[in-house]
């Protein structure tokens, strides 16, 4: 179906309130768009914070590069929002890899 023959009449304020809300962030095109790809489907998303954890991993461990060993932890804890005692652990584990016997899972580590 041309959705964008229609447009001018949809009024926004008058769709489900999901709708509405994502109406908000991204704008009623984009919304319609969604609606014709994943309609009728059940849409799940992760937190935003799990699906942060690998990038915040490379974070911490591109900065202690960087710093050649004198990392700011506070300051990098903050800028991610992560305790200091993450930043550590996260650190103290950097050089393990997946699979390895010492029981490395980057989701318990943050």
């Amino acid at each position: 179906m041309k959705i964008d023959v229609l447009m001018k009449y949809i009024d926004a304020e008058k769709l489900p309130w999901d709708y509405r809300e994502y109406v908000e962030l991204v704008g009623l095109e984009k919304t319609l768009e969604i609606a014709a790809r994943v309609g009728g489907t059940h849409v799940y998303m992760e937190k935003l914070s799990t699906i942060l954890l690998p990038a915040k991993r490379a974070y911490i461990i591109d900065a202690f590069n960087k710093s050649k060993g004198a990392l700011n932890v506070r300051q990098v804890a903050r800028d991610i929002d992560l305790s200091q005692e993450t930043v550590y652990e996260i650190l103290r584990h950097r050089n393990d890899k997946p699979g390895d016997k010492s029981g490395w899972q980057q989701e318990s580590l943050i």
